[in-house]
């Protein structure tokens, strides 16, 4: 629990960086973003119950751009692809593997970018309807990244997490054809695939689902903190992940599960902690 609240703390400690570069960029992003940031997770409580000792509950400030809601979007994205691994591993009807695909378009400014994303979504839904891919893939999770440039330009790109037939899995120049006769370009994109299997599988996966959360990697924010803030501006309410077959199906039991679990968790006890601007630190405790 203490490990949790340290990790916490060190990201609050982006917030102030991510706050000023939006007030420096307000002719470009609402600074509203700025405002909430500042308050996010100013206060939390940790709960106390038979079924999960010591729940951290924070009070987030729901904005799209904010590190700390990140985080807890990640965990609980993570919480659910692990039972969804399990759920896997205990059918033995399903004979597959996981895999990374990396699916790329060239280059576009920041102002055209929903014209890019349109393109990777109208591309990726051709693909998924190719037979090839059909023979092969029983289930896919779609994240959409954005790598920051100079000149104001971005690269939008797709990191896929599959889950593939051992026996059907398909070659990088294969993916590159078929990926590229998708978009229907002229150009050979950029496509990279790799296998997640290894000795600790799980770990992998989970790697590959916390690294797909983040669209944008924090050093090149402060690289690029104009781009960034009109890269969100143009992307703040837009759907950028996705999931399909197999994995969507079994996300969406290990969800209808924890709605059920969480109807039946009884606090006994909650602490609520406050933060002093360098580390969290208890406030009262609440007896149930």
């Amino acid at each position: 629990m203490n490990k949790k609240l340290e990790d916490i703390g060190k990201i609050k400690g982006q917030l102030k960086t991510l706050e000023n570069i939006v007030r420096d960029n307000h002719r470009l992003i609402d600074t509203i973003h700025a405002d909430k940031i500042a308050g996010c997770c100013n206060s939390l409580t940790v709960n106390f119950n038979d079924l999960n000792n010591g729940k951290i509950v924070p009070y987030t400030c729901g904005s799209p751009l904010c590190p700390l809601c990140l985080y807890f979007d990640t965990r609980r994205e993570m919480g659910k692809f692990s039972q969804v691994f399990k759920k896997i591993k205990q059918n033995q009807q399903l004979d597959v593997q996981f895999m990374h695909l990396m699916l790329s378009v060239r280059d576009c400014h920041v102002n055209n970018v929903q014209s890019c994303i349109t393109h990777l979504k109208y591309g990726f839904e051709k693909l998924r309807k190719r037979s090839d891919w059909k023979r092969a893939v029983r289930g896919d999770s779609v994240f959409f990244h954005f790598g920051l440039n100079a000149n104001n330009h971005v690269q939008p790109h797709l990191h896929v997490l599959l889950l593939v037939n051992k026996n059907g899995s398909l070659t990088v120049p294969q993916w590159t054809c078929l990926w590229a006769e998708a978009l229907g370009v002229g150009y050979s994109p950029i496509v990279s695939y790799d296998t997640l299997e290894s000795d600790d599988t799980l770990k992998e996966v989970l790697r590959f689902v916390g690294y797909g959360m983040k669209m944008v990697k924090f050093t090149e924010i402060i690289k690029y903190p104009a781009t960034y803030c009109r890269l969100m501006t143009q992307i703040q309410t837009t759907r950028l992940r996705f999931h399909h077959g197999e994995i969507y199906k079994l996300r969406a039991q290990v969800v209808k599960e924890y709605a059920n679990r969480k109807n039946k968790d009884s606090e006994t006890l909650k602490m609520l902690m406050k933060f002093d601007g360098q580390e969290y630190y208890q406030d009262k405790v609440i007896v149930k």
